[in-house]
């Protein structure tokens, strides 16, 4: 039976939680969320899921690791509704792990009757497949973004976000992304108190939320190597500093033109711009640990004042910090 909706939105009663095995997966795409939900069965009362693992034999499957897993039923004997169809994700998307006739079957049943489809990483490519995808909004693994708009043009793919929502549709970024949509999913069954106590159970520094992109400035910058390493690791261990054009371009022995100029082609992004992203970047990571006061970030994250802060991370989140920071409140 398909779990009830309080008023207040939160579920009651047992969920049913089907998550499907197949060869090749990634185990942690697996592991990872159903950890996420067994912890709530045993931090809360009020959180049932009642996990259920299955593949189209009975017989162990191996994942990409090489790790092999053995399921609860086959396909054939999973005929009735699921709460949460859960699908983890692959290496490579062009592997045949997932594209048996009899699964592909199976998946299209199973989503006409189940009460929301969670894919994490390159699953979605499991549903794509099966073809009950038509014009959501996904996200997957940022490696495989391109393929999957090149495969499935009819979805908007949001490769820049961690988790997306879509109806009765999740999908997540890679690997850990998985859990903070697990987290999401939590929370939005039981309330955020209890999603901010199994990420802390399992050690999860911060619960995510779905429009922060899989990749910050800093790694961005990180992944593109080069001439400017070493400046890049002097403005993370500076950013409170108030820095402009020529003081970065002479620790680069160059030019303030020149500098900018080759800064933005090997980069992506001119410096001043890097130097206020990365400062708005770590200023959201610290107003989400709940130890610092708001007065406190604006003067470690280098704003000039409050009111700068403010408005600066009003424009790029569309928030005040206030309000940002009691998202990550556990009484609310």
């Amino acid at each position: 039976m398909i779990a009830k909706k309080r008023q207040n939105g939160t579920r009651q009663g047992s969920q049913r939680l089907v998550a499907l095995m197949y060869p090749g997966m990634v185990a942690l795409d697996l592991v990872g969320p159903v950890e996420a939900f067994r912890y709530a069965n045993l931090l809360s009362r009020s959180a049932e899921y009642h996990i259920e693992f299955v593949s189209e034999k009975n017989h162990p499957v191996s994942a990409a690791s090489t790790l092999k897993l053995v399921a609860d039923h086959s396909i054939d004997s999973v005929q009735s509704p699921a709460d949460i169809l859960l699908v983890p994700g692959m290496m490579d998307p062009d592997d045949n792990g997932y594209q048996s006739a009899e699964l592909q079957q199976w998946i299209r049943r199973q989503c006409q009757i189940s009460d929301r489809w969670v894919c994490i990483c390159s699953g979605v490519f499991v549903l794509a497949k099966a073809g009950v995808l038509d014009n959501e909004e996904v996200t997957t693994h940022w490696n495989d973004s391109a393929r999957l708009r090149e495969h499935f043009p009819s979805l908007a793919v949001r490769d820049d976000q961690i988790y997306v929502k879509s109806g009765r549709l999740f999908t997540s970024g890679g690997v850990t992304a998985g859990i903070d949509l697990a987290l999401a999913i939590i929370a939005e069954d039981h309330g955020k108190s209890l999603a901010l106590a199994v990420a802390k159970r399992m050690l999860v520094y911060l619960q995510r939320s779905g429009d922060q992109r899989q990749f910050s400035t800093l790694l961005q910058a990180q992944s593109k190597g080069g001439r400017f390493d070493d400046l890049i690791i002097w403005l993370e261990e500076n950013l409170q500093k108030q820095v402009d054009i020529e003081t970065l371009s002479n620790r680069c022995a160059m030019s303030p033109r020149n500098f900018s100029r080759a800064f933005s082609a090997d980069i992506g992004i001119p410096p001043m711009s890097y130097v206020r992203q990365r400062r708005l970047e770590k200023a959201r990571l610290l107003l989400e640990s709940q130890t610092t006061t708001i007065s406190e970030i604006a003067y470690m994250c280098g704003f000039v004042s409050l009111d700068q802060f403010g408005k600066s991370f009003g424009a790029a989140f569309a928030v005040s910090p206030q309000t940002y920071r009691k998202q990550f409140d556990s009484k609310t």
